[in-house]
């Protein structure tokens, strides 16, 4: 399979989880849409986890979730290389 072909794939099934997530179809998540997706994924998780994730993905801090910033923390991480250290 091609990269792009991958990356479309990838991009696809991000859409379909946020849409998923986004179950008022406001193109965005509140804090109360991410906090039943989460409790719908794993119920264990503190409501206070959960409340510091939202913010960190809320990058704009404008109290949503917007499919942007919702696919950037999905790739987080992706992108980088971990140095391999030879002793």
């Amino acid at each position: 399979m091609s990269a792009k072909k991958a990356a479309q794939l990838y991009s696809n099934e991000t859409r379909q989880i946020f849409t998923a997530f986004d179950v008022q179809d406001r193109g965005f998540l509140t804090s109360e849409d991410f906090k039943k997706a989460f409790n719908s994924v794993s119920p264990k998780l503190s409501e206070r986890i959960i409340v510091e994730v939202f913010r960190e993905v809320d990058q704009d801090s404008d109290g949503h979730i917007s499919f942007k910033e919702f696919e950037s923390a999905t790739k987080y991480g992706q992108d980088e290389v971990s140095p391999v250290y030879f002793a």
